[in-house]
């Protein structure tokens, strides 16, 4: 396996935004699609997040995978807005919206579609608790897939 990331800083007048391009790849260690041989993985992503502003900000994610080796998905297209809790008197605090479109692979899967809202709570200077709910459904190459509600809850520690 091999990775390369390249990321851009920018401060202007409207936020400070993150801007990324990750690389990676692997060796002839996975089945093709039809089984009969093995392939390399190979994958690009350009992930960007920007603050429009002191209470909102926004992401986008772009992937793409290679689809010679067998794969559920070979690229996704996902964005969202987050709003920071100083809106409403938690600075540490955020609220995020956000929905992913993932194109199916040489598998089973046509697409999936997800929706998701998560809050994030800031207790203290190292613990972060969220709540995410996401709806997410599967369309089937053949027919309609399985689609449903998740429900999470995770702590996060930094120190």
């Amino acid at each position: 396996y091999y990775g390369l990331q390249a990321e851009y800083h920018h401060n202007s007048k409207m936020g400070s935004g993150n801007y990324r391009a990750s690389i990676s790849g692997s060796s002839k260690d996975f089945l093709s699609a039809d089984r009969s041989q093995l392939e390399k993985r190979n994958s690009v992503l350009l992930s960007l997040d920007q603050e429009f502003g002191k209470i909102i900000g926004g992401w986008l994610r772009l992937g793409w995978r290679s689809d010679d080796a067998a794969t559920n998905y070979d690229a996704i297209y996902s964005g969202g807005i987050d709003l920071k809790g100083s809106a409403w008197g938690r600075d540490a605090d955020n609220i995020g919206l956000g929905y992913a479109f993932l194109n199916g692979g040489n598998r089973d899967i046509e697409a999936t579609n997800v929706a998701e809202a998560y809050y994030r709570w800031q207790l203290g200077e190292m613990i972060g608790l969220t709540a995410d709910i996401q709806y997410m459904k599967d369309d089937y190459k053949i027919g309609q897939g399985p689609s449903g509600w998740i429900y999470s809850l995770r702590a996060t520690a930094e120190f």
